[in-house]
């Protein structure tokens, strides 16, 4: 069984194998769950980090992968303090903007979706005010006219 270290990172609570931080000996994770520091080795609560949760997680996959795909809401600039404060040697070469193309595609479709309904929207107002029209105009021929219509035609 993989011997784990809990990290309550933010609020959010990360079981990392040993074997990860041993991977990354001089890092301060490491330092925090070794022997050194940690007489009670069964700890349930997670070795607190006052962090942003999300991007530790992308901290996790780069000590793994050596590399980290960053969604675009998150900043590489903030990433690279980060990994610079757990004391994680970083190749800023290795962390990459996730595929935009993609991402923009996806927007595009959810905009162009959003521009259909609004447009049925505006065709269905289009269409009322223009029933609306008629019947003021009928209304004028009959000389039954509303001063608050024609104020507002």
């Amino acid at each position: 069984m993989t011997k784990t270290v809990i990290f309550d990172v933010g609020g959010k609570k990360y079981k990392v194998a040993r074997t990860l931080l041993e991977a990354h000996p001089n890092s301060m994770l490491a330092t925090m769950a070794s022997e050194r520091w940690q007489k009670d080795t069964h700890q349930t609560e997670g070795l607190f980090l006052e962090r942003d949760c999300a991007r530790f997680g992308l901290c996790l996959d780069y000590m793994r992968d050596g590399r980290v795909y960053l969604p675009l809401a998150v900043s590489k600039l903030a990433l690279l303090l980060d990994l610079q404060y757990y004391g994680i040697d970083v190749d800023v070469a290795a962390i990459h903007l996730e595929d935009s193309s993609a991402v923009a595609t996806m927007i595009f479709e959810q905009r162009r979706k959003v521009n259909a309904n609004l447009q049925k929207k505006l065709d269905a107002a289009k269409k009322k005010y223009r029933r609306c029209k008629k019947k003021c105009r009928a209304w004028r021929k009959n000389g039954k006219v509303l001063s608050v219509f024609e104020k507002l035609l």
